[in-house]
């Protein structure tokens, strides 16, 4: 039996423990994926992770959490969306906190029409340029 989404609950925030954290979206992924399996990111031929996840290098949302990062389908196996993503950029200097804000308003509209919404960081850190999705 898949986790449950619990509304309103935030994972990993606050937890230096990398592998609770990772624990934490991993669960995640398993209760929102439409499909029982990732796709896996690609590596190149020394060994560096990239930014592409190709078909076929997929992994069962069942198993152990993945050493690479992974992508979630937005359709289930019939291609059906039962997901829809969102990129909120914060592409220059100091534009992050409107970045921030642009989710949460988001968020805030899907959840008056019932929609559940998972709101995740994306891009650097730490820089003041840090995205959502």
């Amino acid at each position: 039996m898949l986790p449950r989404l619990t509304p309103g609950r935030q994972i990993g925030a606050g937890n230096a423990d990398k592998n609770a954290r990772d624990g934490d979206f991993w669960h995640l992924t398993a209760a929102m994926s439409p499909r029982a399996k990732v796709r896996i990111a690609a590596v190149d031929a020394y060994g560096h992770v990239l930014n592409e996840y190709r078909p076929g290098a997929d992994h069962s949302v069942d198993g152990d959490i993945p050493q690479r990062p992974w992508a979630v389908h937005l359709t289930d196996t019939d291609r059906q969306f039962r997901l829809i993503g969102f990129d909120f950029d914060a592409k220059t200097e100091g534009s992050a906190p409107a970045s921030a804000r642009d989710a949460q308003t988001l968020a805030g509209f899907l959840s008056e029409v019932g929609l559940p919404a998972v709101i995740c960081e994306s891009g650097p850190s730490g820089a003041g340029t840090c995205g959502w999705h």
